[in-house]
């Protein structure tokens, strides 16, 4: 239908992102006051609608508009102002542009996280229903974007559910919980964190989400371990106190910043005489936190970062089998996405023929009241009947036009909106 067409025609994605551009021009993108942002754009670029989508690895902003090479042109120039210490001609090597069902489909590709860094992340679906509503509530979104964001929300929940492409963890900290749970369950075990930073942090929240229930979180500063307990409800000690730890620990999890090792063989050695039970230790610190010699201990198991690279790397290859299922999920949202603009073609039009025969049953209903004097109970029985007479006339067509949209049988559309944008008063 070639409304539809139109309409998809006037969607456009210029893109900065983790592809073609580095993290510092991504960076000097970002707005930080996104509806300002949004509003600048979208009035400087003479566009009709727009979303702000902006992560670490991407700002993208998808327009709705009459001229959508021009708007598109203008952004993109914006957008270069705002990257410093490069060439022009640089500069335009950061930038994609998309056009049309191109857009919609980046789009699509973007929240099902094939676009991603990290093929299969679970953020960016959050983060880009989040802008969308940024969007709404600074009033600079609209019908057109309205579909295409709802559709795309349905798109990234279908590809998780329906593929197997965020089902396998490639953080290392999520792959090493991963590990253990495949044969242990972590309900029952004594597990200690060792280490508050950003990858001790990963290795809590993923406990909590695999239900752990007895672990604590050690740390030099003990205030970032309180934080973290708090948060997740778990308990808190001293590095200091790590030792006396260790002889209750059926797990343990080291991922510190520290140069140096902070368990040792030989005080391992000693802290496993006083116990009867064997342990498992997994350490992700660069350079190594636990000292290599452990794993030659019979009674204990040793894991390290070449291990869970090993098993990342394997968990990334199939992720990316994962892809093609995606892709063809896509296509046929891409269609999906189409009869949406086509239902809307058919609301528009309905509109008009509404709009239109209003006009003429109140006309009329003005001349029958000044020829025959009606009091007011007639006058409102009369109005209520052609009313009545009007929505029973239009149901037919109401029917055809939506079935006709749906069908895209765009002569028959264009027939029925030519007849009542004819009909003379």
């Amino acid at each position: 239908m070639k409304e539809a067409d139109d309409m998809i025609n006037k969607l456009v994605c210029i893109s900065v992102n983790h592809k073609k551009a580095p993290v510092e021009v991504i960076e000097s993108v970002f707005y930080k006051d996104p509806a300002k942002g949004m509003n600048e754009l979208r009035v400087k670029s003479f566009s009709d609608e727009i979303v702000l989508v902006q992560t670490c690895n991407r700002v993208e902003a998808y327009i709705y508009s009459r001229k959508p090479r021009t708007s598109g042109k203008i952004i993109k120039s914006l957008f270069k102002n705002r990257i410093k210490g490069f060439k022009d001609g640089e500069k335009d090597e950061f930038i994609a542009l998309f056009f049309g069902e191109e857009a919609v489909k980046h789009l699509f590709k973007v929240i099902s996280s094939i676009d991603s860094m990290v093929i299969g992340e679970q953020e960016i679906l959050g983060q880009v229903n989040k802008d969308y509503l940024k969007a709404v509530k600074a009033g600079v979104t609209g019908q057109h974007l309205h579909i295409a964001f709802k559709k795309a929300l349905a798109v990234g929940k279908r590809v998780r559910k329906e593929t197997g492409i965020s089902k396998k963890p490639i953080s290392l900290a999520y792959a090493a919980v991963d590990l253990i749970k495949e044969k242990n369950d972590l309900t029952s075990l004594n597990i200690i964190v060792v280490g508050a930073g950003r990858t001790g942090k990963l290795i809590v929240s993923s406990l909590k989400d695999h239900n752990a229930v007895n672990v604590t979180i050690l740390n030099r500063t003990l205030e970032k371990a309180i934080k973290i307990a708090r948060k997740y409800n778990y308990k808190f000690a001293s590095l200091l106190d790590l030792k006396s730890y260790l002889r209750k620990a059926d797990l343990v999890f080291v991922a510190t910043s520290a140069p140096h090792y902070i368990i040792k063989v030989n005080e391992l050695r000693k802290v496993l005489r006083e116990r009867s039970k064997g342990m498992t230790l997994i350490d992700l610190s660069n350079p190594r936190n636990v000292d290599e010699r452990i794993s030659g201990i019979p009674c204990v198991e040793l894991k390290t970062i070449d291990d869970l690279r090993l098993i990342a790397e394997r968990n990334r290859r199939e992720r990316l089998k994962e892809v093609k299922k995606a892709e063809k999920i896509i296509l046929e949202e891409i269609s999906s996405f189409r009869r949406e603009m086509r239902k809307l073609v058919a609301r528009k039009i309905l509109k008009k023929v509404f709009t239109r025969a209003e006009e003429i049953r109140k006309r009329e209903l003005e001349r029958a009241i000044k020829i025959i004097d009606f009091n007011e109970t007639n006058t409102k029985v009369l109005d209520a009947m052609t009313k009545s007479i009007i929505n029973k006339v239009l149901t037919p067509v109401i029917v055809k036009v939506e079935k006709a949209a749906l069908n895209d049988e765009s002569e028959v559309v264009e027939i029925i909106s030519e007849i009542f944008s004819g009909v003379r008063r």
